[in-house]
């Protein structure tokens, strides 16, 4: 699938014995979880040398393409970001390099096929903006994938 797992790694502003909780996981001494699927998920530090003591957060993460090939081969043709019980699309947008505004991406029109007013575009990197609302409040993400020919 082109819809990449994340890699988190847990930074701490200060040194100690921690254990590190992904979600209701069993904690481990590493603080990097691999193959982490998009939505929304709790990260548990807990200080080994003070019981009582943890933090929690919860963080969000966002799957989409790195790349797509529209090639009309059947497969990996349009870019689209799938809505999911995490969250919601309120708007993405898609830019060249330059900044110009190539594709709204809307409830009427849910992915990209690689064209511009009707033609082809060519392959390069484009860069998107995605607002979306996860669990009622609104949030931007942006990020970079690659169109190939």
């Amino acid at each position: 699938s082109l819809l990449d797992t994340a890699t988190i790694t847990i930074t701490t502003n200060s040194s100690g014995n921690f254990l590190y909780q992904l979600d209701n996981n069993t904690p481990q001494s590493n603080p990097i979880f691999e193959n982490v699927f998009a939505g929304s998920h709790t990260l548990t530090v807990y200080d080994q040398n003070v019981c009582e003591n943890s933090v929690s957060k919860t963080i969000f993460i966002v799957s989409y393409p790195k790349f797509f090939t529209p090639n009309n081969d059947g497969y990996n043709d349009v870019w689209t970001i799938q809505e999911s019980d995490y969250f919601k699309i309120k708007s993405l947008n898609i830019f060249d390099r330059f900044g110009k505004l190539i594709k709204v991406i809307n409830s009427a029109s849910k992915e990209w096929n690689g064209t511009y007013n009707g033609q082809n575009i060519r392959a390069d990197d484009y860069w998107f903006t995605l607002t979306y609302i996860e669990n009622g409040t609104e949030r931007t993400f942006k990020s970079h994938f690659s169109l190939k020919r």
